[in-house]
């Protein structure tokens, strides 16, 4: 027997309790039946997701749910208020942003499609077949609507082709099969590399994964598999040393937050046992042992179980990340790279072109400089050379020239200032090389073109954080800011340190341009502050025992 099952049953149970209490027991409430969410509305979204909880729960024989004529009974109301909330043609409302909308309802089916492909085989228990019919009415419906309708986001177009699959094949309509066909028709945008156009390590390339192993199994096509392999096996070098997903290069919600991979693991689950990839069968079980030290709820994933069956018995071996890694993905502007418990990540196009982690602690580094209408050094690629990596930019100075001819207007606001000639230079260019040693990298920057610009190399650190350096402590508190100027800069937590030098500090220029607000108040920041004109070489160490001799930076 999978050696986790017994926990994610027990915590599926715990989220059962919450819905005794927060499911509109008043009938005659129009709410009647729905479950209220932390926002203290309902909506059918919602609903769906806890009711299938309920629902699993009753067809699980370790459950103490099992068969339970009063969690049924909340199932059949909870049935009812979605259908008293489907609109007429078939879609739903997402209810603090979309209405009638096609995408939230493709979500929604996908999360009733287990219960309803297991009440299929498993209708003997009457209050099961009745449950059955009306998940049948709603998904029906629902299928109509998804047709109908139209998308936002990249992955909306992969739920919504995957669900309609799945009722083109159980309701036997070819239209459904035919609107799906539009949206693959288009590609799946999954790079050589494994990453999704939304780079949404945090959630959506789970949401794109579930997609294409529906596809999967709905077509048979085994090159939905292989997207959905090749982006998990890419997941496994986004894996920080504490077991958290680098988030930051993502284009959606998830950006910068700090997620764990809880909801991946029936994915890896599932993928080790289809394709028999015991580095999958190794990560389905390290993501189980993590949540399960730092406390947390398994996922939420008994109804992909029940479908599953063979996934009940199996038992994957080892347990583990892999503790050594290199992504290079010039396609999405990203290195990553591995090495124990130190990790670094470089982006380009983006202000914040360097991470480095050690443990759990994590800092990020930007080049602030104020060059004309240029406010940030933001690298236009990444090239790996020989045992190091380069980033670079040229800025270019510009100012108008006067009109040749006499303009239409003195008016400033209404003369085409966009036609004015443009007179250029001079330019600055900006090279920063990253190396690597055993227990950090090295950032040396250099500068060319306009001398005695002043710059600030700015390192993002976290709250709580402790932070030392030659001439101060302090705590790392949002929004605070101070310049560096002599030794190195420690920074600790727990029993992770980081030590970056040598600082310097030429001037006091930290602030924004005309009161452009350019630096992220939820960090505390630490800056070292120049000039352009000559080399800066910097160091990203590792630090196993702060209390040692001090190592010279």
């Amino acid at each position: 027997m999978n050696p986790y099952l017994p926990r994610i049953i027990q915590d599926a149970e715990r989220r059962a309790e919450l819905l005794e209490v927060n499911q509109v027991s008043d009938s005659q409430s129009e709410q009647y039946g729905g479950f209220v969410d932390e926002k203290h509305w309902t909506q059918p979204k919602t609903t769906i997701y806890k009711l299938t909880t309920l629902l699993s729960l009753y067809n699980t024989p370790q459950s103490r749910y099992y068969h339970s004529a009063e969690a049924m009974q909340k199932i059949q109301s909870a049935l009812d208020y979605v259908i008293r909330f489907q609109h007429e043609d078939g879609t739903f409302d997402y209810i603090n942003c979309n209405f009638h909308s096609a995408p939230d309802t493709a979500f929604c089916v996908k999360r009733l499609l287990p219960s309803w492909l297991y009440l299929e085989k498993n209708c003997s228990d009457a209050r099961n077949k009745e449950a059955f019919g009306k998940i049948s009415g709603i998904l029906r419906r629902a299928a109509e609507g998804i047709r109908l309708g139209g998308f936002h986001t990249p992955n909306h177009r992969w739920a919504i082709a995957s669900v309609l699959m799945v009722c083109a094949n159980r309701f036997h309509e070819e239209k459904f099969r035919v609107r799906a066909e539009e949206y693959l028709h288009e590609g799946i945008d999954c790079n050589q590399y494994g990453e999704f156009s939304e780079r949404s390590s945090g959630n959506y390339n789970r949401i794109n994964d579930e997609a294409m192993i529906l596809l999967y199994e709905e077509t048979g096509d085994r090159s939905y598999l292989d997207y959905a392999v090749r982006n998990m096996k890419m997941m496994l070098s986004y894996f920080e040393p504490d077991g958290s997903i680098f988030t930051k290069n993502s284009v959606r919600y998830d950006s910068w937050k700090r997620v764990y991979p809880r909801d991946y693991y029936f994915d890896y689950l599932y993928l080790a046992h289809e394709t028999n990839n015991p580095v999958f069968a190794a990560a389905s079980n390290q993501i189980m042992e993590d949540l399960l030290t730092r406390g947390d709820r398994t996922p939420d994933c008994l109804n992909r179980f029940l479908i599953h069956p063979e996934l009940v018995g199996y038992e994957p071996k080892g347990c583990g990340f892999p503790e050594k890694y290199r992504l290079v993905n010039p396609d999405s502007g990203i290195v990553r790279v591995r090495k124990g418990s130190v990790s670094y990540t470089l982006l380009s196009k983006t202000p914040y072109f360097l991470y480095f982690q050690s443990g759990g602690l994590s800092v990020c580094a930007r080049l602030g400089i104020t060059y004309f209408d240029k406010r940030s050094f933001q690298p236009d690629e990444i090239l790996p050379e020989e045992n190091e990596y380069t980033l670079s930019q040229t800025m270019r100075g510009w100012y108008y020239a006067p009109f040749r001819e006499k303009p239409a207007t003195s008016d400033w606001w209404k003369m085409d200032n966009a036609s004015r000639e443009i007179v250029t230079g001079p330019d600055l260019s900006i090279r920063l090389s990253i190396s690597e040693e055993d227990d950090g990298v090295n950032l040396q920057i250099h500068t060319e073109g306009c001398e005695h610009v002043p710059y600030k190399i700015e390192f993002g650190v976290e709250n709580g954080c402790f932070v030392k350096t030659n001439g101060f402590f302090c705590m790392a508190q949002p929004g605070g800011k101070i310049v560096a100027r002599t030794g190195s800069a420690e920074l600790s937590k727990g029993a992770d340190c980081i030590k970056i030098g040598p600082c310097f500090g030429k001037h006091f220029h930290i602030e924004g341009k005309d009161g452009v607000k350019d630096t992220d108040d939820t960090l505390f920041h630490i800056y070292f502050t120049g000039f352009t004109g000559s080399d800066q070489l910097l160091r990203f160490q590792k630090v196993s025992n702060r209390f040692a001799a001090p190592n010279s930076l």
